[in-house]
C-alpha cells in the first residue's frame, strides 16, 4: 500500500493512468511468463520423485528460452497495442519495458517454488520483503528524477523497477539454497 501512495504522489494522476492502461499488458505477460512452471515445481519437489536439482534446472532454462520467444513476440506488437488497443503511441517504451522484466520474474517464480515445494517459507518470506523494500525505494528516488525527462519515461521507470526488485529477490533466494551436496546414487555403478 505503501508503494501506490508514493506512486501515485511520485506521478500524478495522469502517470498512474497511463501506468493503469499498461498493468493489464504486464500481468497477461506475468502469467504467459510462468505458464503455472512454479506451481508444478513446488508439486514435484514436493513430491521428491528426482532430485530437486535435476528437476529445477532443465526447466529454468526452458522457460528462459521460452521467455525469449514472449520478449520477440512483445516488440513486435507492441506499436500495435500501444497505437490500436490502448489509443495511446506514448506507450510503447513502458510496453516494450514489461519484456525486460520478464526472465528476473520467471526464475524468481521457479525458485520460489522450489521452497515451497521444500516447505521453507521463510526464503519466500525475506525474499518478499526485500523486493518490496527494494521497489518503495527505487519508486522514491529514481521515478521522482525520471519525472523531470518526461511522464512517458518515469512510466517506463515504473515498469523496469521490477528487474531490480526481482533480481534483488533472486539473490536473497540464492542464499537460502542448500550447498552443493554429492548424491551417492549419481555415481553408483551398475555391475550387472
Amino acid at each position: 500500500m505503501a508503494i501506490k501512495i508514493v506512486l501515485t504522489r511520485t506521478i500524478g494522476t495522469e502517470g498512474i493512468s497511463k501506468y493503469m492502461l499498461v498493468l493489464p499488458t504486464f500481468n497477461l505477460f506475468i502469467t504467459l511468463c510462468n505458464l503455472g512452471v512454479p506451481t508444478a515445481i513446488t508439486k514435484m519437489v514436493s513430491e521428491r520423485k528426482k532430485s530437486s536439482k535435476k528437476i529445477v534446472i532443465p526447466i529454468t532454462y526452458i522457460i528462459l528460452v521460452y521467455n525469449i520467444l514472449l520478449i520477440i513476440i512483445l516488440f513486435i506488437i507492441s506499436p500495435i497495442l500501444a497505437k490500436n488497443l490502448l489509443h495511446s503511441s506514448d506507450l510503447y517504451y513502458p510496453l516494450i519495458s514489461i519484456g525486460i522484466t520478464l526472465p528476473f520474474i520467471a526464475v524468481s517464480s521457479i525458485i520460489k517454488g522450489y521452497f515451497f515445494g521444500k516447505e521453507r517459507v521463510f526464503p519466500n518470506t525475506i525474499s518478499n520483503i526485500v523486493e518490496q523494500l527494494a521497489r518503495l525505494i527505487l519508486t522514491i528516488f529514481l521515478v521522482s528524477k525520471m519525472m523531470k525527462y518526461g511522464l512517458v519515461i518515469a512510466v517506463t521507470s515504473v515498469v523496469l523497477i521490477n528487474v531490480i526488485s526481482e533480481f534483488s529477490s533472486i539473490v536473497v533466494l540464492l542464499l537460502f539454497l542448500p550447498k552443493e551436496k554429492i548424491d551417492k546414487e549419481d555415481f553408483k555403478v551398475d555391475n550387472s
